[in-house]
């Protein structure tokens, strides 16, 4: 869905016409900041070589926030910080579709028992898990970061 078309369909559910600016306040609203330990063990992931990929039920109200240096608190933007960015808005299939799971695989010419996965949603995982893939599920907002650092050095 484009983001016009969601904000057609989101005014007809709350009874009234909505901006484009309100849709992108509403969705920017609840997110404070990312953590900056999440950013610093992906890019220290990448310096060790890693593929890192973002694979995201997102849309586009999100993604022009992210997209920006304001991602980050002003110095970079979503894309500095990924390899690669799977967007369900893009590519039409929302997790946890095994489908939107083999367009990442497919677009990292990755297998699926060298993948690691990791989501905060236990659906999203078992249907990664289903696949083939390793996973990890920490719990919203908890710091996966140690976590992430101890599966990789089993």
């Amino acid at each position: 869905m484009t983001a016009e078309a969601f904000c057609k369909e989101l005014s007809l559910l709350v009874g009234h016409p909505l901006t484009m600016d309100d849709c992108y306040y509403a969705w920017h609203g609840y997110v404070e900041a990312v953590p900056k330990r999440n950013l610093q063990a992906i890019l220290k992931l990448r310096h060790m070589g890693l593929k890192v990929c973002l694979l995201s039920n997102t849309n586009p109200f999100m993604m022009q926030w992210a997209r920006t240096p304001a991602f980050d608190g002003g110095r970079h933007s979503i894309d500095d910080y990924f390899d690669s960015l799977y967007l369900s808005y893009e590519c039409k299939v929302m997790k946890p579709s095994a489908t939107i799971f083999r367009l990442m695989l497919e677009g990292q010419q990755s297998t699926a028992d060298e993948t690691l996965f990791i989501d905060d949603s236990p659906n999203n995982v078992e249907a990664a898990a289903e696949l083939g893939m390793q996973v990890l599920c920490p719990q919203n907002n908890e710091d996966w970061t140690s976590m992430l650092f101890d599966y990789l050095t089993i």
